[in-house]
This record gives C-alpha cells, structure tokens and sequence, in this order.
C-alpha cells in the first residue's frame, strides 16, 4: 500500500477556484435577477422599475429610426426591449411605446411620430399641455 501522494498542479486549482468564483457569481447576479415578472404570451418580463416597454422589429426601418432616441432615454428610465418579432404581443404594430406613469396608467405611443414627439413628455410625465408647448418650439 506504497500510495503515491500526487502534488495539487497550482494551473488546476486556479482553475476550479476561478470555476468556483464564476459560479457564485452567476448565482447572486440570477437572484438578483429574481423581481417581479410579467407572463406576456406565455413569456417572462421583468418589469420591476421599468418605466416602459419598446416593441420593435430588428427589420423595421421606423424602429431604426426611433431607436437610437429609446436607447438614449434608456440611459436615464429603465426602459424595457421587446423583440415583437420572436413574440406574438396583442400590439398595433411597431415601433411602439407603452410608457408607465407613477399613477401606473399606461400611455401608448405607437409610430415614428407619436414616438418622437411625446416620448420625452410621457417619460418625465408632463401634462400634455407642456408637451405642446415643447414639440411646437422644437
């Protein structure tokens, strides 16, 4: 019974403990993951502090118009993304908006225009007489 103790390889240890640390670090970053979900058609949402949902089409020309004004506001509300292409929504159409006020009443926003004139307004949840005022001096 001459056993041979083997040396630990220190790349091998490195190895599982960094497989360890991901690990871990996968299991906090789901459970924080974990706030309140919406069942859409069958799907899971997280729409915890999200202020709005964009739908869209990654081969919609109006989408890529107005995408890059969403993305820029998502940089300051949490704004959900959609894919209305992989999912069946009860939607008009894309591009489309649905903005939640703090009263969580829901203000639709559908198309190029509508999108690009009162998003602003929806999100900071100006009256609709100061979003006049703002799209008639812009």
């Amino acid at each position: 019974m001459n056993k041979k103790i083997k040396k630990n390889n220190p790349w091998k240890v490195t190895f599982v403990l960094g497989l360890s640390i991901l690990f871990i670090l996968i299991i906090l970053t789901s459970v924080k993951a974990k706030q309140d979900k919406k069942i859409i058609e069958g799907k899971e949402y997280i729409i915890e502090n999200s202020k709005a949902f964009f739908f869209y089409s990654p081969d919609c020309l109006h989408c890529e118009e107005v995408f890059p004004l969403v993305f820029n506001y998502s940089l300051i509300y949490p704004i959900t993304f959609l894919d209305a292409s992989k999912n069946n929504f009860n939607i008009p159409g894309v591009p489309f908006v649905v903005v939640r006020l703090s009263d969580d009443t829901l203000v639709p926003l559908f198309g190029t225009v509508e999108i690009t004139s009162w998003l602003g307004c929806a999100l900071e949840e100006k009256t609709t007489e100061d979003c006049r005022a703002f799209n008639e001096l812009n």
